[in-house]
């Protein structure tokens, strides 16, 4: 998926005649360099192209570890402060290589263990890659089952499934969390109607709250205040389970007070 981004007329038509790999790789030199001091270093070799899209395609194209900055809790972006460092001069070792179709098994177990079970179709939404039918048709140790749609649906053999009545904890997911661009079918976290508050657009996935396993609202910090955004009132119940995670989060996002934006309570 990468690749086909790299090689989209974006990246492209920017970087005809070039090898944009080799460049990068030699400014970097096995060091670290900074997005914007990458880009002006590669401007400054080729005049006349744009150097923060050659860097761009350099990421795409080739293993960089980013700076522990681009974690930072509170911010996200295409920052160009942060630091890019060659895996390799990272690891202090050469990346390891595998066959692409282990790969591609290793791919698909990882992301069971955090999503399964699921669909051929959920994981080719997640990662990108396509006729994966054809390696999960390979991996027999996968357990399989039938989804309430009819789907069949795969999952590691050891993983363990809770009770179909178990409730599921209020729960404060961050912008871009998988949980909600994991699955081809959407549905089953969020409601076509609210994923257009979510993504509103512009590459925008915005922080939400879960009540019983759906997305209820949205939330945000700023100035110390985590605040609760609800797309419909919530009963008292829901409410005080969504304060006390909220509360559970605050340390961490440094913040001191949950609120609400101003809606009406739910009776009952």
């Amino acid at each position: 998926m990468l690749d086909r981004t790299a090689g989209s007329p974006h990246f492209t038509r920017n970087s005809t005649g070039l090898d944009v790999v080799a460049d990068g790789l030699d400014l970097l030199a096995g060091g670290t360099l900074s997005r914007k001091e990458l880009a002006r270093r590669l401007a400054e070799r080729h005049p006349g192209c744009d150097g923060r899209i050659l860097a761009g395609q350099l990421e795409l194209r080739t293993p960089l570890v980013h700076g522990a900055a681009t974690g930072a809790w509170g911010s996200r972006g295409n920052r160009s402060a942060v630091s890019v460092t060659p895996a390799e001069v990272w690891l202090g070792q050469p990346m390891a290589t595998a066959a692409a179709k282990d790969s591609a098994k290793e791919l698909i177990r990882r992301y069971l263990a955090a999503f399964g079970p699921a669909g051929v179709k959920d994981v080719q939404a997640w990662c990108g890659l396509t006729r994966l039918g054809e390696v999960v048709t390979e991996m027999h140790e996968l357990r399989h089952y039938s989804g309430p749609d009819g789907r069949d649906l795969i999952d590691l053999a050891d993983a363990e499934l809770p009770d179909p009545e178990t409730l599921a904890p209020a729960r404060l997911l961050p912008a871009f969390d998988n949980a909600l661009l994991g699955h081809a079918d959407r549905t089953r976290i969020i409601s076509d109607e609210d994923r257009k508050r979510v993504m509103p657009g512009r590459a925008q996935v915005r922080p939400t709250f879960l009540v019983d396993g759906w997305v209820r609202g949205t939330w945000s910090c700023d100035a110390g205040t985590l605040l609760l955004t609800p797309f419909r009132p919530l009963c008292p119940t829901d409410r005080a389970a969504l304060e006390q995670e909220a509360n559970r989060l605050l340390p961490f996002v440094g913040g001191g007070v949950v609120a609400y934006s101003d809606l009406p309570l739910e009776q009952g």
